[in-house]
């Protein structure tokens, strides 16, 4: 879920307070791997909101393999799927998607998750400026791939005493603040993203995702509400409306419901008084 904006200065983030399991202290132990076919690399989710539920994700030649019940064995039946192929009308990028997965664990549903990896085109030679800049972004990004993880139909846990907040979300990771998904080589190394986890705010810019800078000129700027994990391109952005199997959208956060940013530049003079303003964010994107 993200809100956008524009700014001109440089806007302070105060993200909304969070209790979250310390997921650096998590244990990255799989307990059985089946005999890949290529060079194995490891992306480590997480549920709910104390984290208790994992599941591993490993891509490994054209197969990506998925804990789907979360014991930590990747050598049973049908947790290895196949990648699908790219479709020529991505160029000059091509999209490869796993199958949806569905994750149940000990009964529980925790939805379906599906991985999309996209790369250049082997034949793309960038012509104009729009295409050179996009060959430049694949290029920054560890191995040509941008990565993307979504799950979907996935019924939160409810916060406390209170109830769930939602009947369904919607939630994916790829790209943040810090910079972009990436699988890691070693389980130890490997990325945490955390799904129906406690619930912040995180400013983003895109999938370059700039720094704000003091600046005369108008800067566009979004707010996503979501989870943070541990890594590179981690935070789960939360989708404010959830659409199910019949095509029926509900609103996980009201029409009516708005984040607020309070911004803070610096003074015009040497000795003044910094300059303070408010602005309510209203545009969905």
């Amino acid at each position: 879920m993200r809100y956008c904006g524009w700014l001109l200065g440089l806007l302070p983030l105060v993200a909304l307070p969070v209790q979250a399991a310390d997921l650096a202290k998590m244990d990255r132990m799989i307990r059985q791997e089946p005999k890949y076919e290529g060079k194995p690399r490891y992306c480590l989710l997480v549920f709910g909101p104390e984290a208790k539920t994992r599941v591993w994700l490993v891509r490994a030649g054209d197969r990506l393999y998925v804990d789907k019940n979360g014991n930590g064995d990747l050598t049973e039946p049908g947790e290895a799927v196949q990648m699908g192929r790219p479709s020529p009308r991505h160029f000059p990028t091509q999209s490869y998607e796993s199958p949806e997965v569905e994750i149940v664990i000990n009964g529980h549903r925790w939805g379906k998750v599906q991985l999309t990896e996209r790369r250049l085109h082997p034949e793309f030679k960038p012509t104009d400026e729009y295409e050179k800049e996009t060959w430049q972004r694949f290029q920054r990004v560890e191995g040509g791939i941008e990565t993307i993880i979504r799950v979907s139909e996935l019924a939160p846990l409810p916060r406390g005493e209170g109830k769930p907040f939602a009947a369904r979300i919607e939630q994916a990771a790829g790209w943040d603040s810090a910079g972009q998904l990436a699988f890691a080589a070693r389980p130890k190394d490997a990325p945490i993203v955390h799904f129906d986890g406690p619930l912040t705010l995180h400013i983003a810019t895109g999938i370059e995702s700039p720094r704000l800078e003091k600046s005369d000129k108008p800067f566009d700027f979004q707010i996503s509400v979501g989870t943070q994990g541990i890594g590179k391109g981690t935070f789960a952005d939360l989708n404010y409306s959830f659409t199910g199997p019949k095509g029926d959208v509900t609103d996980v956060t009201p029409q009516d419901v708005y984040p607020a940013a309070e911004v803070e530049f610096p003074a015009k003079a040497p000795n003044g008084e910094p300059v303070r303003a408010h602005w309510t964010l209203k545009q969905r994107c």
